[in-house]
């Protein structure tokens, strides 16, 4: 069978079942570097093994001649012929890396084969297995180890010539992205344990029995009877447990994100000559898979910096271990899940960050701030203290970055650092980005949804007396410090046609509540009609039409039945900021 005839099914089979061995195949390579020892020698081998055993039994002839040159250097250490050095183990994760991108590639072409790289990289894995005998690989071929006639003309295509593909020679390309981000995005698919589908049958069947009951009420004109409230009451029980479980099959446990993050801190470790250890703690905790793959390459960028940045090399670790440690851990919060990356590096140093925040107009002179709020100066869009431009560091594009797509999932980042100790990042996430609690509020007339994440607090302004008003906005004292206040329907594109007693109320709003938005480090209040209620919402895709503008974040189906806009007040903030900075 050839590439070009596998059957569709059997190959999206093949390309699901390929993901998770090279996952494990990943894992076992940086175990075998902590301790070889014969279970992690066995399970490699027994990766490797079934990847070739199933590429073979779907046509991927050359995908198996490969692996099987890396399953000969495997089968030695195995049986303890040779040992494990780092030189091993790195030609062995960038065999992994060659396969996944392979891989990724047979999801768009199916007679796609990498023979340059493949040709390079089997005789790397060959020269190390040191075995007598003819080698596979021809290089005057000019193919690799395919025989001129087996490789079609499009084999020639290598994965540079697509910006999501870098040459398997290195763990990671230009951009500073692991190469085992990658992953294809074509019929994704989750696997859900057998008893939480069990318990979704259950759930369905009590809610029908309640459904019955409510129907046959209604039927005989006897919705008033006790029977029948009780059977609503269970139902809505039933419906919103159904609604968690539901939305539990997304949750997924952080096991492989928090391995793609320690394949990254070991891979820049090695590059740059520095000795560390890592420590995973809380990789079973689960979280959404939207919020796992939105905070992944923020992730990966600041596990990159604490290798980078923070440790130092081994001549400048003093009386410390010239072993460097970088603790990764994860744990339930009240809000979420907290993931926490730390390190005892050389710490932040605070007086770095200031001056280069003065010579960016951050910071004015003979301002103090505490600790915490010097760090948050790090977030601000092309902040670097990097003193030269590398392939990791120092381009001006980081934190800020990273500090967008938490405050976009609704969590938040907090910074602690001791110079010549270490620094921790904490950062703090929802469960699920698809259910929020949120607050319902009307603004010149129309119904909004607020996510009260996103709120610091919401004040009442007849608690207030105005310090000063222009164009539209006031100023109050907010426990002894200035607070803006802006009218929140300026920043609505959609505008309501309002009767007059509303119109009256939005020239006069002393009488307004004002949610208070944190943004930047920043405080800015927006003030609106009134509040309606508080409930949990779920989170639906905007229409084309309005997807692009900023400030929406979705739609949804208020308990009444009308719809809502979601909208998130600190992306009003952030314009407003900008727009004040502009002005001065």
């Amino acid at each position: 069978m050839t590439n070009s005839d596998i059957p569709n099914e059997f190959l999206a089979i093949f390309l699901e079942e390929a993901l998770d061995i090279l996952s494990d195949w990943e894992r076992n390579c940086l175990a075998l570097e902590v301790a070889a020892d014969d279970a992690v020698c066995s399970a490699l081998f027994r990766s490797a093994h079934n990847l070739k055993g199933s590429a073979r039994s779907v046509g991927l002839a050359e995908y198996g001649k490969f692996i099987h040159c890396a399953e000969d250097l495997i089968t030695l250490i195995r049986d303890g012929k040779i040992k494990p050095s780092s030189e091993i183990v790195k030609i062995l994760l960038e065999a992994q890396t060659l396969l996944l991108e392979w891989r990724d590639k047979l999801v768009e072409d199916s007679r796609f084969v990498p023979s340059a790289l493949v040709a390079d990289l089997s005789l790397r894995l060959k020269a190390l297995s040191n075995e007598p005998g003819e080698s596979p690989v021809e290089a005057s071929a000019g193919f690799g180890f395919f025989d001129d006639e087996s490789v079609p003309a499009f084999a020639l295509n290598e994965f540079d010539d697509s910006p999501s593909f870098t040459p398997a020679t290195t763990s990671t390309n230009k951009t500073g992205r692991s190469i085992s981000a990658t992953k294809a995005k074509s019929n994704e698919t989750i696997r859900i344990p057998a008893h939480r589908i069990d318990g979704l049958m259950q759930l369905i069947g009590e809610l029908s029995i309640q459904q019955s009951t409510i129907l046959h009420s209604l039927k005989h004109n006897t919705m008033g009877e006790p029977i029948c409230h009780k059977a609503i009451h269970i139902a809505a029980k039933l419906t919103r447990e159904l609604q968690l479980q539901t939305m539990g099959l997304r949750l997924v446990d952080l096991s492989k994100l928090f391995q793609k993050l320690e394949r990254t801190a070991r891979d820049l470790a090695t590059d740059q000559k520095k000795d560390i250890v890592i420590n995973l703690v809380g990789a079973d905790v689960e979280l959404d898979k939207n919020v796992i793959e939105r905070i992944s390459d923020p992730l990966v960028h600041m596990i990159r910096n604490a290798v980078d940045h923070g440790i130092e090399s081994s001549s400048k670790r003093g009386s410390k271990s010239q072993t460097a440690t970088i603790n990764l851990s994860a744990f339930q919060s009240s809000s979420g899940v907290t993931i926490q990356i730390s390190d005892d590096g050389h710490g932040i140093d605070q007086e770095r960050v200031l001056t280069k925040a003065k010579g960016l107009g951050l910071v004015k002179e003979g301002q103090q701030l505490i600790p915490s709020k010097i760090y948050e100066l790090m977030f601000a869009p092309g902040f670097s203290t990097a003193s030269q431009v590398t392939e990791v560091s120092g381009r001006g594009v980081g934190l800020d970055v990273v500090k967008r797509t938490i405050d976009e999932l609704g969590g938040s980042i907090e910074i602690e650092s001791k110079l010549g100790e270490g620094t921790s990042f904490a950062i703090s996430l929802p469960l699920t980005v698809s259910i929020v609690d949120s607050l319902i509020i009307v603004a010149n007339g129309q119904s909004y949804v607020v996510p009260i994440q996103e709120i610091s607090e919401v004040i009442d302004l007849r608690s207030f007396q105005p310090e000063s008003k222009y164009a539209g906005s006031q100023t109050i004292s907010l426990r002894e410090k200035a607070l803006t206040i802006k009218p929140l329907h300026v920043y609505l594109p959609i505008k309501e046609r309002v009767d007059k007693s509303q119109a009256l109320k939005q020239e006069s709003p002393s009488s307004h509540p004002v949610m208070v938005i944190e943004a930047d480090g920043q405080k800015v209040g927006f003030s609106f009609d009134r509040i309606v209620g508080q409930q949990p919402v779920l989170i639906r895709q905007l229409a084309d039409y309005i997807s692009d503008v900023p400030g929406f974040a979705g739609n949804t189906v208020l308990a009444n039945g009308d719809p809502a806009l979601i909208v998130s007040p600190k992306v009003f903030a952030r314009q407003y900021l900008r727009q004040k900075e502009g002005m001065r």
